[in-house]
């Protein structure tokens, strides 16, 4: 029987034309850089958001169920508490004056008319 000649092997990777493997070698070497710097660049980014994060803050609550917060949200609460505070003694100042005051529109008068012939003895 006769000999057959060997199959040529075709090419595993297609190869464009013109390009050599050296040259399809340092392009994936390039894209292989510019991909860690953008996997550099992303993480910038999520440590400056992580950054911001911890900026804003968060609200919670601890064992005994008062509210704690941290970094802005925490600063405007303590500022809330501190005015709701502040409010409530004000309107605390104003019912104790309103009562003070009623109290006397309603006995000012009695004393008034109870004393008042002495006091006109007395202006005489």
């Amino acid at each position: 029987m006769p000999e057959t000649p060997p199959r040529r092997r075709t090419r595993a990777v297609n190869q464009p034309e013109g390009k050599t493997h050296d040259e399809i070698y340092q392009l994936i070497e390039e894209s292989a850089s510019k991909a860690e710097q953008a996997w550099q660049a992303t993480a910038k980014i999520e440590e400056m958001l992580t950054g911001l994060t911890k900026a804003i803050g968060s609200e919670s609550q601890d064992e005994y169920g008062q509210p704690v917060g941290t970094g802005i949200v925490g600063r405007l609460m303590r500022l809330e508490h501190d005015v709701a505070h502040r409010f409530g003694k004000f309107d605390g100042w104003v019912k104790m004056l309103t009562g003070a005051g009623v109290a006397f529109a309603i006995i000012g008068p009695a004393l008034w008319w109870l004393t008042g012939d002495r006091l006109a003895l007395l202006l005489k």
